[in-house]
Parts: structure tokens; C-alpha cells; sequence
């Protein structure tokens, strides 16, 4: 009975090729909204919502093709061809429905992300207008007055984009956020597909492709419109494109394989001015490493064009085009593409933002502090201090803190600092065997461990967790190692051992970040019902009153279409008929 489970189990092996190009679905369904829209821009036409129904097609279209190529067609394969575009469509809708429902109730999510996809999904093109001009055209103004314009016109927007696509065809902005599942999907899905392929048993192909899916900072900023978990999923998978570089007889050739590198390194230069920095160094370590075996003849040279043209090609499509209205617009405005993180004027984002303890600290010892000290949420202004713990201790205050989207120490988690001495041992005492059984998949794995930690020692912003996600490759890497020891079961049992501490860590702040959000869910929908519930007359004229929910305001849109709505800078002084929205975030009142 055993066998026969086993071997129905392991059958699932088979189907590694279906949940490959899911995962490939989802990716080109991102790229393509992405892409056309912003191809659009420079055509003066603004978002609209058939970009969702296109893309839907052209990724069908280029799974496809891939199937026919891999003769997925067949009648014994028929399962496989249904999986790889009915699974991923399945992700997509759910995705969009869920988040419908939930609420982002954070600060950054309200102001200026949640503005900026209302913006855009009202025909802002940022292409050719700041959005000052384009909101005082329009017939509901939201009135920004705050900081927030600085980032909504310059910051690279690739996720605004595409979560304006899904608010344009939903007619609901919490739809948008949805790119967030989408991605933690995707990279669920291509990690357990390499696995599979990579003959390593179910068990742990599910449970390593889940502490991939878990990192704290997805757990934590999953259900708001944080941007910080997107550049771990991307920054990850385009490490991830070199090890399928390496494979000969993998679901993709080399060369297919560059079609998604292709896409994400794309879509990861427009999502943060932080993943452009990223991905350009990681890629850049690996293809010196590719320029050293090209010269010892180690390397095809036919691959190493065909990269470096994709790469090239990537990167002038990323600025040129995805990144127009971002990169050469700064440039051409404020002498810096990278403008307001850097250049003439450029804002100082960090000094606020981190302990006053860290004013006169070196990247390294900052570092040090964040990652060993207790969980807290600590800025330049809190009377509170970090406080060093002892690795695997923590206390209530802990669990509280790293539920928010932002927490500044220990924002990997209550467990993280003894994961990470745990991670660091292991790297120290096993490298050596796995280059001695494997050299190159060795190096593979040593070139990022070795920029992060470059990273780790001159990067002044390594210390929050949230800015800094390649820090958790440590943990996956040893992970890795710990599974490669074929001949050493009880090594592979340290390594199911910290996997289970890792996930026990992860799903802590997952825990607490639900918990959180579903009490700040309930708090406002019963706030939105009591709004609804004063039947406020059709044609009224409705008010409504923030100074710093700008993005917010178009959730009262949603729901209220009939009324003549219009947007206040600030609050009144008369509080005569005054409710309230997002926890007094919001305030507002109508007349007859």
C-alpha cells in the first residue's frame, strides 16, 4: 500500500512541466498589462481596460505556443496542456477576487501607491503631465497637497500600472494589490517546478518552495500595496534565471529561458530604483563569471551573445520604454534618472526613518543591531531604544511588531537571528563539500551570497529588513546544502530541522500580519456600511475631508458613483454631520 502511495505521489513528478509554464503564465500576464500600457503612453492613450483581456490572450497565446513546441498536445499529456492555462487563469481570478475584499489599511498604501493607481487608472498619462496638472482637470479632483506628488511623478511605477489594469477592469482599487498573490504564487510555482525537475523529493520540494513563497516581508505586506515584497520575488527569480541557465534538458532550452529573464529583469527595473540597483549588480557578478569561462572555452558561445543581447535589449525596453515616463523624464527634468532618491533636490528618506542611535553607526553595525535585537518599530523620534536578545527568545511585544508592513528592527521575524547564525555555520562548514561534488553549482550559489555580503558591509539602508531582502538567501542556500548530502541522512534531517524553524518564523508574522489586517478590515467595513446606511439622497453633494488618504478617497468613489463628490484638502473646523473613513483617516459629510 506504501509502494503503491509512493509511487501515485511521485507521479505528481510528472506534471513539473504544467506547473512550470503556470508559473510562466502569471509572469507574461504581469509583463504584457505592464508593457502595453506603457508602449500606450507614448501613443498619448491612457490606460484602459481591454489591456486585462489582452494580455489574458497573448499569454495563452505564448503558452501555446510552448506546449506545441514541447508536444504537450498529445493525447497522454492532455492534463498537463489543461493545467498550464486553466491553473493559471484559476490564480489570476481568485487573486483579483480576494483582494477585492481586503482592505489595504496602511499609510504608504493610502497616499501616494493607492493615489497612484487611481491616477492612472483615471487617465493620468505621466508620460506627458505631472499629475497636479492632470488632477485639476478632472472632474473629481483628490486634491494632493502632501509630499506624496514627489513620488507618485517620479518613482519607477511598474506595479501602479499594473494594479491600475486590474482597478480599470474591476472597478474596484483594493483589486489591484492583487499582483502581490499573483507573485507569491509564481514563485511558489517555478521553484517547486525546478525542483521536481531536479529529482528532489516532494516533501521537500514543498517545503522549500514554501519558506521561498514565506519570507517575512511577503508574510507581512502581502494584503497592502507595499512594493517591498515584489522585489524579493523578482530580485530572487532573476537569480533563479542563472540556475536554469545551467540546465540542458529542462522544460525550457537556454535559450527559452531567456524569454522570462527577459520579462522580469523588465518589470523588476521599473518596480523600485532599489531592484534597477540590485539586479544590475547580481547580473552583473554572474556575466563576469560567464566572460571567465568564455575564456576558458566552459561556456557556448552562441548562449553567451544570445544573453548578453537579451540583457542588453531588457535593460533599453525597461528604461526606453516601461521606464520612459520614470528614468528619462527624471533625467531630463532633474538631471538624475534616479531623481528624488538621488540628484540636485533629492529627499532624504532615511535620517527620519531609522533609531537616532544609528546616526553615527557604520552600515555593518547597524545591520548588526536590526537583525539580533528585539522586534520594534523603532524611528528617529521614538523614546524607544533597541534592545540586543538572545538568538530563538522573543516576547509579546515581539509578535505585535513585526505584523506591520514596515517594521524597522527585526523585520525578519522572531526567530531570524538565530536562523541566520544557524545559516551562516552551515555555509561555513559545507561549502567546501558541495564544490567538491559540484564546482559550478557551487559558484552558482556563492557569486550572490558574495554581493550580499559586499552589500551588508556598504550599503547604509542593509539594516531594514523590508530594503533588504537578499539577506534571506543565506537561509535558502543553507537550506540547499544541508539536502545535498545524499549519503548523510541525518544531515538531511538538520536540514527538514531548519526548514520547520524557518516556516515556524514565517508563519508567525503571517499569523500576526492576518491578524491584524482582519481587525483593521472589520474596524472600516463597519465604518463604510454606517456610511452606507445614511441613505444619502442620490445627487447629494457628498464631501470628503484627508491629509494624507489621498489614494483612500478612491475607495469612496467605488461606492459612491451617484453623489456629487468632492475631495478637501485637510479637515474642517465645523464637525456638524462629520463620519468617518479609515479610522478617522478619513472624514465626511454631505448636504441636500
Amino acid at each position: 500500500m506504501f509502494k503503491t502511495l509512493k509511487q501515485k505521489v511521485e507521479g505528481i513528478r510528472e506534471y513539473n512541466g504544467a506547473v512550470f509554464l503556470s508559473a510562466f503564465f502569471l509572469l507574461s500576464f504581469i509583463f504584457f498589462n505592464i508593457f502595453l500600457s506603457t508602449l500606450f503612453f507614448i501613443f498619448k492613450i491612457s490606460i484602459n481596460a481591454s489591456y486585462v483581456v489582452i494580455s489574458f490572450v497573448l499569454s495563452t497565446l505564448l503558452n501555446i505556443y510552448f506546449m506545441k513546441k514541447k508536444n504537450m498536445f498529445d493525447k497522454k499529456k492532455f492534463i498537463n496542456s489543461a493545467i498550464s492555462i486553466l491553473m493559471p487563469i484559476l490564480i489570476i481570478i481568485f487573486s483579483i477576487c480576494v483582494n477585492g475584499k481586503v482592505l489595504d489599511y496602511t499609510w504608504d498604501g493610502n497616499s501616494y501607491q493607492k493615489a497612484t493607481v487611481g491616477l492612472l487608472a483615471s487617465g493620468w498619462n505621466p508620460l506627458y503631465e505631472h499629475l497636479e496638472e492632470f488632477d485639476s482637470n478632472t472632474d473629481v479632483p483628490i486634491n494632493i497637497q502632501d509630499e506624496s506628488p514627489v513620488y507618485i511623478n517620479h518613482y519607477a511605477r511598474a506595479s501602479n500600472i499594473f494594479a491600475a489594469n486590474i482597478y480599470k477592469f474591476t472597478g474596484n482599487i483594493e483589486s489591484g494589490k492583487s499582483v502581490n498573490t499573483i507573485s507569491i504564487i509564481m514563485i511558489f510555482l517555478f521553484t517547486s517546478a525546478f525542483l521536481l525537475y531536479k529529482n528532489k523529493s516532494l516533501l521537500f520540494t514543498l517545503m522549500f518552495s514554501a519558506c521561498v513563497a514565506t519570507y517575512p516581508v511577503i508574510c507581512a505586506q502581502f494584503l497592502t500595496n507595499y512594493l517591498d515584497l515584489l522585489v524579493y520575488v523578482f530580485l530572487y527569480l532573476i537569480i533563479f534565471s542563472f540556475f536554469i541557465f545551467e540546465e540542458e534538458n529542462f522544460i525550457f532550452t537556454k535559450k527559452e529561458a531567456t524569454i522570462s529573464f527577459f520579462m522580469l529583469l523588465t518589470v523588476a527595473i521599473n518596480i523600485k530604483f532599489s531592484l534597477f540597483a540590485f539586479a544590475g549588480l547580481y547580473c552583473l557578478a554572474y556575466y563576469l563569471w560567464y566572460v571567465y569561462r568564455l575564456i576558458k572555452k566552459d561556456l557556448d558561445k552562441n548562449f553567451f551573445i544570445h544573453f548578453t543581447v537579451t540583457a542588453v535589449v531588457s535593460v533599453l525596453i525597461g528604461v526606453l520604454i516601461v521606464g520612459t515616463s520614470t528614468y528619462p523624464k527624471n533625467l531630463i527634468d532633474h538631471k538624475n534618472p534616479f531623481y528624488p532618491l538621488m540628484g540636485e533636490g533629492n529627499t532624504d528618506i532615511m535620517t527620519a526613518n531609522q533609531p537616532a542611535e544609528f546616526n553615527d553607526k557604520s552600515p555593518l553595525e547597524k545591520f548588526f543591531i536590526a537583525n539580533f535585537s528585539k522586534s520594534a518599530d523603532i524611528y528617529a523620534t521614538s523614546e524607544e531604544t533597541t534592545k540586543l536578545k538572545i538568538p530563538f527568545s522573543f516576547d509579546a511585544d515581539e509578535l505585535h511588531a513585526v505584523s506591520a508592513p514596515d517594521t524597522r528592527i527585526g523585520g525578519n521575524g522572531v526567530l531570524f537571528s538565530g536562523i541566520l547564525i544557524l545559516s551562516i555555520l552551515v555555509i561555513v562548514f559545507m561549502t567546501k563539500c558541495l564544490y567538491n561534488k559540484n564546482s559550478k553549482e557551487c559558484v552558482l550559489f556563492l557569486i550572490p551570497l558574495a554581493v550580499t555580503i559586499l552589500m551588508t558591509i556598504f550599503l547604509g539602508e542593509a539594516w531594514w529588513a523590508r530594503y533588504f531582502p537578499q539577506i534571506y538567501l543565506f537561509v535558502l542556500f543553507a537550506v540547499v546544502l544541508l539536502n545535498s548530502k545524499e549519503d548523510k541522512s541525518w544531515i538531511k534531517a538538520l536540514g527538514y530541522m531548519l526548514m520547520i524553524i524557518v516556516l515556524i518564523n514565517n508563519m508567525i508574522t503571517f499569523a500576526y500580519a492576518v491578524r491584524r489586517s482582519y481587525t483593521n478590515n472589520v474596524a472600516y467595513n463597519i465604518e463604510f456600511e454606517n456610511f452606507e446606511e445614511q441613505n444619502i439622497p442620490e445627487g447629494a453633494t457628498l464631501e470628503i475631508y484627508t491629509d494624507s488618504f489621498h489614494g483612500a478617497k478612491y475607495n469612496v468613489l467605488d461606492r459612491a458613483k451617484d453623489y456629487n463628490v468632492i475631495f478637501i484638502n485637510g479637515y474642517p473646523e465645523d464637525k456638524t454631520g462629520i463620519g468617518t473613513l479609515f479610522g478617522g483617516k478619513i472624514e465626511w459629510r454631505y448636504t441636500k
